[in-house]
């Protein structure tokens, strides 16, 4: 049993290693959310996921109170945490992968025939994110998203379909192949359960499924990716090489204990390794999200401004009191639209009217959001110091 400075010590990396990557993802999706969309809503939907793993993980040991056998509350834990890092890991990937090279590919036209043009079909971007999302809740319809994504992709790179619908088909298929992976890693450890296996054994089989599906992704992109981005493949490489120190750490440690007997402070050290690692590879991934891409102010010209667009200061001011006084998680929302907007109008882009409704707004979403990751870490320990001292819960 870990004493009580280990267990304080374990908190607090728990934490570290998610919300870290978090408030660097939120940061990157702002800064580079107006030019490339589709990697920056994969990451901050990433990051939305980092919070809430961090959530649970302050919650977690609260399955020590529900009367579960050791066993089946470890089993519990360790799979909510794979399938929660399975998901991150998948966003984050794909965010590395989309909209790298020659992403849109034009249609061939053909001028020996007619100039006629067959019309085009509309596109169904919204209906395909809303069953990517709605997946999320019901894993089946990720298939759905899949089958139908892919298709209407196809049709649009064909010129059969309007082609202004691309990023969210694309982003509702990217999440419905994730959730789809999932439901059927989810069904092979129930299934697993099912037939019965030893409790070492069943132990073993979320981390490993997990690292499995990752390490199968990481591999593949990056060998599709090498002809368009050799830094961007570079950096799915080194992911799926940090998703295998885990395993390379538990089979060393397994070896030592073997011949040299227990290892003190084992549980420190392992929380210790787990921890840098998956820190390591949540910041690799978040960074090669955003690796090599061009920056936003590169992408407009100085010799004919665009018009100014109206500002959103008040909605940014509402969002960012609503987030503080009420819903801190929503503080997310605040942050993202007013970076955005303090860039559009420095650079001529917005009117700059509500300048100062949209700063003060953007800061109230960060303040929301620092206090709400507090709050987790005060619950984190406060819950970990109820189950440490009063043994009558254990």
């Amino acid at each position: 049993m870990p004493s009580s400075s280990d267990l304080s010590i374990l908190t607090v990396l728990n934490i570290l290693q998610l919300t870290i990557p978090f408030l660097t993802g939120v940061t990157l999706s702002a800064k580079y959310f107006g030019q490339h969309r589709v990697p920056a809503i994969l990451a901050l939907t990433a990051s939305v996921l980092m919070l809430m793993e961090t959530a649970y993980g302050a919650l977690s040991p609260v399955l020590s109170f529900s009367g579960l056998a050791s066993i089946t509350g470890v089993l519990i834990n360790n799979s909510v945490h794979g399938v929660f890092d399975t998901l991150i890991i998948l966003l984050l990937m794909s965010a590395v992968f989309v909209e790298r090279g020659p992403s849109r590919i034009t249609p061939a036209t053909n001028t020996d025939r007619s100039p006629t043009v067959p019309q085009k079909t509309a596109h169904r971007g919204a209906l395909v994110l809303t069953l990517g999302l709605v997946a999320l809740l019901l894993p089946p319809l990720g298939m759905l998203a899949w089958a139908l994504g892919a298709r209407d992709l196809k049709a649009m790179r064909q010129g059969r379909m309007d082609a202004s619908g691309r990023d969210g088909t694309l982003i509702g298929m990217i999440l419905g192949v994730i959730v789809s992976l999932v439901f059927v890693l989810a069904l092979i450890v129930v299934a697993v359960l099912l037939v019965g296996v030893s409790s070492s054994t069943m132990l073993i089989v979320p981390v490993a499924l997990r690292s499995l599906v990752i390490l199968v992704a990481g591999i593949t992109l990056g060998l599709l990716l090498l002809r368009r981005s050799r830094k961007a493949a570079a950096f799915l490489f080194t992911a799926s090489g940090l998703v295998l120190l885990p395993i390379a750490y538990g089979f060393i440690t397994t070896l030592w204990i073997g011949s040299h007997g227990l290892i003190p402070r084992l549980a420190l050290i392992n929380g210790i390794t787990l921890a840098v690692s998956t820190l390591a590879l949540f910041l690799v991934l978040t960074g090669a999200a955003f690796s090599g891409r061009r920056s936003p102010a590169s992408n407009y010209s100085q010799d004919t401004p665009p018009k100014p667009a109206h500002h959103h200061g008040s909605l940014v001011l509402v969002l960012g009191l609503v987030s503080l006084l009420a819903i801190q998680p929503l503080g997310i929302v605040p942050w993202i639209l007013g970076v955005q907007d303090l860039r559009a109008m420095r650079e001529g882009r917005m009117n700059p009217e509500g300048r100062t409704a949209t700063l003060v707004g953007t800061a109230l979403g960060i303040i929301a959001v620092v206090l709400f990751l507090a709050a987790l870490t005060a619950l984190a320990f406060t819950v970990t110091y109820f189950v440490e001292h009063y043994r009558p819960f254990h």
